[in-house]
């Protein structure tokens, strides 16, 4: 059930950085940096290990009042999205990992904590909550300081499969076609199937972890079925690729499926 879109946090606290902003943060249309941050057990996590789901990141601190109280709305977001392939991820600037745990042990999304670095790739204007949306290739959607949750739903809709409604009233994913790569992980050409369960205008493309368009597979209006593709492991260029994590997605009018696949050399 979807929760209340009314919140609004429009006012943002200064965060009193001990680092300096070492970069311009990422814009729409730019891929996400990549990071690695520990939970509130030690255990790392790199935002590439969500590459294939819609994340929200964002930068908060327990002094901050606006970022408490936007907390329990990533809570409501990740109810009505996390079924879909969207997790919120929340990025704690500084404080000791015990004011981290008390805070994540209310909740049931990812809590990280960062010492500054990762803060400097992405801050905007020095001031929080801070919030990123990045879609299924690591692209950033959108990015604001505050909350206006409508705009923040709007983002995460937009980059999630639609849904549609079945008999009995449940809403569910609409597929619309699905994706296999064999061999993988592969050091040679691979073969991808596609099972298309609509007709429509079809796209497949081979993107990097850090979501670069690598390779286009196919452009073409197809109908319903299977067929076979060959990929071999080149670029656009005709360059062999390098070792590594890429994604093929193969979108049919409104939805997609994102398939990862290893290359070894």
């Amino acid at each position: 059930m979807t929760k209340s879109k009314v919140f609004i946090a429009v006012v943002c606290a200064l965060v009193l950085s001990p680092g300096l902003v070492l970069a311009y943060p990422p814009q729409p249309g730019d891929s996400a940096p990549d990071f690695t941050l520990p939970d509130t057990a030690y255990v790392n996590h790199s935002l590439s290990d969500y590459l294939g789901k819609v994340v929200l990141l964002n930068f908060w601190q327990s002094t901050c009042p606006y970022c408490r109280a936007e907390l329990p709305h990533l809570q409501d977001l990740y109810d009505d999205y996390g079924d879909r392939g969207f997790i919120p991820i929340a990025v704690n600037l500084w404080e000791d990992m015990a004011m981290v745990k008390y805070y994540a042990a209310q909740y049931t999304y990812l809590y990280l904590r960062d010492e500054g670095a990762v803060w400097n790739m992405y801050n905007l204007n020095n001031h929080i909550p801070l919030n990123y949306v990045i879609d299924t290739l690591g692209i950033v959607v959108g990015s604001m300081t505050g909350f206006n949750e409508s705009t923040i739903r709007s983002w995460i809709e937009n980059s999630l499969p639609p849904v549609s409604v079945s008999e009995n009233g449940i809403q569910r994913a609409m597929v619309g076609q699905t994706i296999t790569v064999e061999p993988n992980p592969t050091s040679g050409p691979v073969t991808i199937r596609l099972n298309l369960l609509s007709p429509g205008n079809v796209t497949v493309r081979v993107y990097s972890s850090s979501g670069r368009l690598v390779k286009d597979l196919l452009s073409t209006r197809l109908s319903t079925g299977m067929m076979r593709l060959r990929w071999n492991l080149t670029d656009n260029n005709g360059s062999p690729v390098a070792p590594g994590l890429y994604f093929c997605k193969l979108v049919n009018g409104n939805t997609a499926a994102l398939l990862k696949v290893s290359v070894l050399r």
